[in-house]
């Protein structure tokens, strides 16, 4: 039987509202040693903030105050399905080049959490499967 994402979920969502400031969000951000936060209006994901986003608009001089809209992505946002496979979420972040995927309830559709490129490498069930793996069994390697 394949790990499900569901099984990699280790905390609950953590998210800030549209329209709160990038300086707050970096601070829940650090209190709950996490690298991304979902934005949200109303209850419903409308965008996500990633430590990337961060750094970037320290980099081309925006300031902090700025509203959380301004800093991270908004829109179209990647998204897995608790009971997808493990190797759903690789596909997903290496096809979008992005390090985090917003979980969503397959009862409900509701987003239940969060799972980061650093979940899959750190997870000792993913490493014991992938260790299992003969070479000629890995695509795209280098």
């Amino acid at each position: 039987m394949r790990m499900k994402i569901k099984n990699l979920i280790k905390k609950d969502m953590i998210s800030v509202e549209k329209g709160s400031s990038g300086l707050s969000a970096i601070k829940i951000m650090h209190e709950n040693g996490i690298s991304s936060l979902p934005i949200t209006e109303k209850n419903k994901v409308v965008g996500i903030l990633t430590e990337r986003d961060v750094i970037k608009s320290i980099a081309n001089g925006s300031t902090m105050n700025r509203p959380v809209e301004e800093l991270g992505h908004m829109g179209k946002i990647v998204t897995i399905m608790d009971d997808d496979p493990i190797s759903k979420a690789a596909e997903e972040m290496n096809i979008h080049n992005i390090r985090h995927l917003i979980v969503l309830s397959s009862k409900d559709k509701t987003p239940i959490g969060i799972v980061s490129v650093r979940d899959l490498i750190t997870d000792e069930q993913v490493i014991l499967a992938l260790s299992s793996l003969s070479e000629e069994n890995i695509r795209g390697s280098d």
